[in-house]
């Protein structure tokens, strides 16, 4: 991937639009990212990876804090990035999600996302983000990580890699070759060789409380599964034959119980017929009484037809008063409704006519309530203007307040920053003062002075009392930046304020101008309201008085009809009447003997009933007694006394069989229960051996991936696969090691000679001026930064091999030069003009130094009003 053009709109520190044409500085070549601490120069790589990715480069900003503070409402954030791929040209466009304030009005609104991509081969562009991360990632073959990985080289960073340890480096290179599912495996396998053995020692004891549950066989210390078995075998066996011979008892009972029962219904008929003889006797007195009762019924049935025809006659008598006595009675009803009804209609027809007389009054006093509703209007519209006004008037208070204070704060700001500019000046001027001392620190006796080059240092100069350090003057300059970053917000708020306190004015003077006075317009609309209070009042009393006469209307009509109905049902009931004639029989007499013989006949045909009934019954009863006194029995005299020893023999027989089935049942529950027990015991055992050799065969594999085997080095499985994706960075860094140092260091990983912590990861040097190997800890910092720079650039050309080849042709170095003298310096550039002999090398540093030796270069300015402004020098 090569960039072309870099385009960024209101982004970072930069408040206008800044296009950057990295094709200025050819196909190949190192050019310099200079300018001060804080201007934007990593800001440019956060701008290419926010292009591509839609995320920036650091994990502490955020895509929410991407537009610039310095920046316009009006200028719209964006990033507008163009590259090529295998001889493809891409364009990319994007932009962050902000608020921004409203074109109209005011308050903010939010202004949405953007991303485009096109292309220069006639396809389609693509809008949507994900769309476009996808097309982008699958055009570089290389992920966000992997890209920073490969195309931007940060040394802090790498030195960090370099120092650590195996722990710490074993957490360094997971999160650059993610060898986390390694690290998972091995935790995996251990926790899965923790819960086995958990698994085994629940399992034993299971089988223990198994064996424990054995209730027949006699338990101790040591359990055999072959003795409980042949002890099963032979309770069974002994259960069986007792089995065998209780049955044999019980079925012997059983038919003694049978003759028991033939003989108990033999002296039951015995005494069956001793009983029918009697009853017999006495069936036959009962039939001779009921035969005298049944002819003097039959005597009397001649009377019995007499009371029926008679209670017939009765019944139309009866019939005929009451239905003349309703007559009547309906009538006079009908006549008395009617009357009342009459009365009701004179009433409804009075108070319809009022009502009609109420609604021609109220109709004679309507008038324009449309002329009203506007008039109204009008004044209700003249009183919100007047609470505007009045609004506007506090808002301006407050403006007025604030702007104060604000002015106030901007002063204070003012005098902290010229405070702060002039503490820095002073401690800037002591660290140039004291770098003499400084650099006689660092002088050794047998090392030659970086000023004149010789190996003795007789009179070193003193360092003196009020030094100060690079540090303490860059901590100077950003505590000054700091005062000067709140005073242009302190400055920006005071304008703010000015400007929507003019604009506030300008609407208020507008409104007082074409506004009544207050007293004025609630003078008006008090009247307005009392008079459309009288108004709505009388269209609410016509209403009422309209609803109310169509109710009466409704009413009256109603009781019309009904009169009309009751007095029809009068005539009709008044003819019913004059034609059933008057009453010739007393109404009290008829049923007083309808009474009377209503009884008489009910005792004659009750008395008749039971007669017959009982006559029938007794025939019955005297035939079943006949048969059964008749019948022959054969019968012993002692029967009841042989019946009564067999049943004692019984009782106490099936007594002592009970007593023996339940001892048999009780043991055969224990041996079914044992057997069960074993045929469990046997199966748990089984497992838990099955189950033992498995979870050896875990252990071993648990202990050998987490580098914990007896006797052997700790190197888990996820340290030695970093292991060898660490040998191949490192034979890569080397070649750069090697041509930086001139050939005196070579980096090497080594076991640790201590095989009680984890190792695998540890890495030192080769001195080959000496032929010694040492910890790169005793590297001094100019070498230590050579070593990192090499292990850095062993790593992106590690990861572009690991993810197919890709050649990424932009590289960017952030920081680090500060530390190196000038030889070391010397070597760290022409290792890197030689790999920008293949690539385009962008090196990020405020290092002098590097000025004066790279001719090529992107200078970034920090301007006090504007943000920052970057200029390219070719």
């Amino acid at each position: 991937m090569r960039l072309n053009t870099l385009t960024m709109s209101a982004f970072g520190p930069y408040a206008g639009e800044q296009t950057i044409d990295f094709r200025r500085f050819g196909t190949n070549g190192l050019y310099l990212v200079s300018g001060d601490t804080g201007a934007g120069k990593t800001t440019i790589f956060d701008a290419i990876v926010y292009g591509l990715y839609g995320s920036v480069s650091g994990d502490v900003r955020e895509t929410s804090m991407l537009r610039s503070r310095y920046a316009d409402d009006r200028t719209p954030t964006f990033v507008k990035l163009t590259f090529e791929v295998n001889g493809q040209t891409y364009h990319v466009l994007r932009g962050p999600e902000y608020e921004r304030p409203k074109a109209r009005g005011t308050g903010t609104t939010k202004q949405k996302a953007l991303c485009e991509l096109t292309f220069e081969d006639g396809r389609p562009p693509v809008t949507k983000a994900a769309l476009v991360n996808s097309a982008i990632e699958e055009a570089l073959g290389l992920t966000r990580d992997q890209f920073k990985q490969v195309s931007m080289i940060a040394q802090g960073d790498f030195l960090k890699v370099l120092l650590a340890k195996t722990d710490e480096r074993t957490r360094i290179l997971r999160s650059l070759f993610h060898t986390d599912r390694y690290r998972r495996l091995q935790e995996e396998i251990n926790e899965e060789a923790n819960a086995q053995k958990s698994a085994l020692l629940e399992r034993e004891r299971r089988l223990q409380e198994k064996i424990g549950q054995l209730e027949t066989f006699p338990a101790d210390e040591r359990f055999e599964l072959e003795a409980l078995v042949r002890f099963l075998d032979e309770e069974t066996k002994a259960c069986h034959t007792k089995r065998d011979a209780l049955d044999a008892a019980q079925k012997a009972c059983d038919a003694k119980r049978i003759q028991l029962g033939k003989w108990n219904e033999q002296s039951k008929k015995v005494q069956a017929q001793q009983q029918a003889r009697q009853q017999l006797d006495e069936a036959n007195a009962r039939l001779a009484v009921l035969e005298q009762e049944r002819q003097t019924l039959a005597l009397r049935q001649a009377r019995y037809g007499t009371w029926i025809e008679e209670r017939s006659a009765l019944s139309q008598a009866l019939e005929q008063a009451r239905r003349r006595k309703q007559t009547e009675e309906s009538y006079q009803n009908a006549r008395k409704k009617r009357k009342a009804l009459e009365q009701a209609l004179e009433s409804e027809k009075a108070r319809v006519a009022t009502l009609q007389v109420e609604i021609d009054q109220l109709q004679t006093e309507e008038g324009d309530e449309r002329t009203l509703a506007l008039e109204l209007e009008k004044w209700q519209e003249q009183a919100g203007a007047r609470q505007k006004i009045e609004a506007l008037k506090a808002e301006q208070a407050e403006r007025s307040r604030a702007l104060s204070e604000a002015k106030q704060r901007y002063e204070q700001t003012r005098t902290d920053y010229e405070a702060a500019q002039a503490k820095a000046a002073r401690i800037e001027l002591a660290y140039y003062d004291s770098q003499a001392g400084w650099l006689a620190k660092r002088l050794e006796d047998g090392r030659p002075c970086p000023v004149c080059g010789a190996l003795d240092h007789p009179h070193p100069a003193a360092l003196c009392a009020q030094a100060a350090t690079k540090e303490d003057v860059e901590q100077a300059r950003q505590a000054a930046q700091r005062i000067r970053k709140a005073l242009e917000t302190e400055a920006n708020a005071c304008l703010r304020l000015e400007e929507a306190g003019a604009h506030a004015q300008t609407e208020l003077d507008g409104l007082e101008k074409k506004t009544p006075p207050r007293a004025s317009i609630e003078e008006q609309l008090a009247r307005l309201r009392t008079r459309q209070k009288t108004l709505v009042e009388r269209t609410r009393r016509l209403e009422a008085a309209r609803q109310t006469l169509q109710e009466a209307v409704g009413r009256l009509a109603a009781k019309e009809d009904e009169w009309r109905t009751c007095r029809e049902q009068e005539i009709e009931w008044r003819t019913t009447w004059q034609a059933l004639g008057s009453a010739t029989d007393d109404e009290a007499a008829l049923k007083a003997r309808q009474e009377t013989l209503e009884a008489q006949i009910e005792t004659f045909e009750q008395h008749r009933k039971r007669v017959d009934e009982e006559w029938l019954a007794q025939q019955t009863r005297r035939a079943e007694y006949q048969a059964l006194a008749q019948e022959s029995l054969n019968a012993p005299a002692d029967l009841d006394r042989q019946i009564e020893a067999l049943r004692d023999f019984i009782q106490m027989e099936q007594t002592r069989l009970d007593v023996e089935k339940k001892e048999q049942a009780d043991r055969l529950y224990a041996l079914e229960h044992d057997q069960k027990v074993g045929l469990q015991i046997e199966r748990e055992q089984k497992e838990t051996e099955a189950q033992r050799m498995a979870l050896s065969e875990l252990k071993n594999l648990a202990d050998t991936l987490n580098g914990k085997l007896g006797g052997q080095y700790k190197i888990g499985l996820e340290t030695y696969v970093q292991m060898a994706y660490f040998d191949e960075v490192l034979a890569r860094a080397n070649v750069r090691l090697m041509q930086m140092s001139e050939g005196h260091y070579e980096l090497i990983r080594y076991q640790a000679g201590n095989r009680q912590s984890q190792t695998g990861l540890d890495l030192g040097v080769i001195d080959h001026y000496n032929g010694t190997k040492r910890s790169v800890r005793t590297l001094s910092g100019g070498e230590s930064f050579e070593a990192s720079l090499a292990l850095a650039l062993g790593l992106a050309d590690t990861i572009g091999a690991m993810n197919g080849g890709v050649f990424c042709e932009t590289m960017f170095i952030d920081e680090g030069f500060g530390t190196l003298d000038d030889q070391t310096l010397g070597h760290a550039i022409d290792m890197l003009a030689q790999l920008a002999a293949h690539k385009s090398v962008g090196i990020i540093s405020h290092v002098a130094a590097l000025k004066e030796r790279i001719d090529a270069q992107i200078v970034v300015e920090k301007r006090q009003a504007g943000g920052a402004f970057a200029k390219t020098i070719v």
